[in-house]
């Protein structure tokens, strides 16, 4: 076993390289529903955000209406070859497909990729090759850049954490991205929106004869197609970033009305075997009816009183009159065969089973953060579009705070996203959403440590315990970017040519006292090559891994203690299990 020694340092803010400023800042908000691109001159860091001229990409193939997103779906063939992708995917495949395999449409791939699905990771890849190649041709010809002249940013949830956003960078550098931590940055969703909530202030502050915003506290709430992520900031003077609290979500997006609309009112009334087979045997027609529901389910406002009305499709339709099932539909819908009349009670319904979620999230953020600090609470994302949602949330808050939902709440995290590729240093200190350890040895205390941990033999006469979690962040510990922690590891035998620092992560807020505690996840592991003794004594072999916090990603450098040499080094993360990151 490898023997590890954490050696305690004060946080330090760590010296960032100079490099070449690119032309351009590019991002790319990849979305479970839709994604899409934008773009900014680097010389418009210069200005206030609420000044910065931005370029949105609006004009896509096969849209139905001028956009800044196009669907996340492929259109695959038997095989597994991409025909289409976006909007033109989805009109093809509605066109096109005749049931079986011939063709299908891929989509809500991102949603499987934290799971560790091979398949997803390969669509993901994909599909951002697509959206990638399309944002550069256009970029560059608009722009008069090269493709190097790009800093590029891709979203991700706040509740991806660290391997999933190991994942993200993966499958963008896979799909041709720069494989440079200068030039593609990973960005959290909320926390880009709250700078495109700043720009809004600013322009607020203008238009009433005010000067620019002083300190304040914000809420985020991005309400997506997938998730619901919240991050909390304060605001100084010069606009720099400190989180309140560690950014916070869950599966609760739009799509997932969706997925309630089908299993507990359509289910209900054509039955449950016959939606399955819809979904096997002619998806398109399920595509259909969902197309036409989110055409006016974000529309839903309960007050209104109207029922909804979505056509049926015709295959459906037949499928009904042939099996002696359109009696039983047309009796859940008063007699109506046809459209498909939805009450305003069922679609309520549909809606509460994500929103009761959302509020719930809300209180428990505040409950971290405390209402009475903050100044601000802004609903962003495409699912902000919805009336139900922001009568819900503004119901919920009153007397605690006023929701505000900006101008283009569907475009906030795309522009935050370019706004952070602009200017990457604009947050200063994050909170850990976790507590990070090592697995180590460490003196072993006969009044805690039960005789089976004790390590067999002995390290120059001291009685070590195995096994042990020495914490080097703390949950909700406030990080500097780029904070960083030291750890010195050491190998045990002769024979050991390379090293592993196992990197541990636990959720709660007190610190386990062993590493296979069932509250420990291992996140993953660090391996660094040390190649043959040589000669040189244990104690000689020394390995210096600094570890950089407070960023969207974890950074990691290895260094011969002897030498000074930088040293190569892997980090593989878990994927499963007790290893799930």
């Amino acid at each position: 076993m490898t023997n590890l020694r954490a050696q305690a340092h004060q946080p330090q803010r760590a010296r960032r390289p100079r490099h070449a400023r690119p032309r351009v800042a590019a991002a790319i908000d990849f979305g479970t529903h839709g994604s899409g691109f934008a773009w900014a001159f680097t010389s418009e860091q210069q200005r206030p955000i609420a000044e910065r001229r931005l370029t949105f990409h609006m004009e896509w193939i096969d849209q139905p209406a001028p956009y800044v997103k196009t669907r996340s779906a492929l259109l695959v063939d038997a095989g597994g070859k991409v025909l289409d992708w976006g909007f033109a995917a989805a009109r093809r495949y509605k066109l096109e497909s005749r049931g079986g395999t011939d063709i299908g449409l891929e989509h809500g791939f991102k949603m499987r990729l934290p799971e560790g699905d091979p398949a997803a990771a390969r669509l993901v890849t994909r599909y951002l090759r697509e959206l990638y190649h399309y944002a550069v041709d256009r970029i560059t010809d608009e722009a008069q850049v090269r493709e190097d002249e790009i800093r590029w940013c891709v979203t991700v949830p706040a509740i991806w954490r660290d391997r999933e956003r190991h994942l993200m960078r993966g499958a963008a550098v896979a799909a041709g991205m720069p494989d440079d931590v200068r030039r593609l940055l990973i960005a959290v969703e909320p926390e880009v929106a709250t700078q495109y909530c700043q720009g809004h202030l600013q322009l607020s502050a203008g238009a009433d004869g005010e000067q620019e915003p002083g300190e304040s506290a914000m809420l985020v709430i991005d309400a997506g197609g997938g998730t619901v992520d919240l991050s909390s900031f304060r605001i100084d003077a010069a606009g720099s970033l400190t989180e309140l609290g560690h950014a916070s979500g869950g599966p609760h997006g739009g799509t997932f009305v969706d997925r309630a609309f089908l299993v507990n009112v359509l289910a209900k009334r054509i039955g449950g075997d016959l939606l399955h087979r819809l979904q096997v045997d002619l998806p398109a027609a399920v595509l259909e009816i969902l197309d036409n529901w989110e055409r006016d389910k974000r529309f839903f406002d309960p007050s209104r009183g109207a029922p909804f009305n979505l056509p049926l499709p015709v295959k459906l339709y037949q499928l009904l009159s042939s099996e002696g099932r359109l009696a039983r539909f047309a009796a859940s819908q008063q007699g109506v065969e046809e459209p498909i009349v939805l009450s305003n009670a069922e679609v309520k319904a549909a809606f509460d089973e994500v929103v009761e979620p959302i509020l719930a999230l809300v209180d428990e953020h505040l409950a971290r953060v405390g209402a009475g600090r903050l100044d601000h609470v802004f609903l962003v994302g495409g699912f902000a579009q919805s009336p139900y949602l922001r009568s819900r949330l503004t119901q919920h808050l009153h007397g605690r705070a006023a929701v505000q939902v900006p101008p283009n709440p569907a475009s906030a995290v795309l522009a935050g996203a370019v706004h952070f590729a602009l200017d990457p240093d604009v947050v200063i200190a994050r909170k850990s959403p976790r507590t990070y350890g090592i697995a180590t040895n460490l003196p072993f205390d006969d009044a805690l440590d039960p005789p089976e941990r004790l390590l067999p033999g002995n390290d120059n006469g001291r009685r070590l315990c195995m096994d042990r979690f020495e914490a080097i962040v703390k949950r909700d510990d406030l990080l500097p970017v780029d904070t960083e922690r030291k750890v010195t590891l050491f190998p045990v035998s002769d024979t050991e040519t390379e090293l592993e620092l196992v990197m541990l992560g636990a959720e709660a807020a007190d610190v386990p006292r062993y590493a296979d505690d069932p509250q420990v996840q291992v996140l993953g592991t660090v391996n660094v090559p040390i190649g043959p003794a040589n000669g040189r004594a244990a104690a000689e072999r020394g390995v210096v891994l600094t570890l950089a916090f407070g960023g969207t990603e974890i950074a990691v450098s290895a260094v011969d203690a002897a030498s000074g040499r930088t040293l190569q080094h892997r980090i593989m993360f878990a994927s499963m299990g007790r290893g799930g990151a």
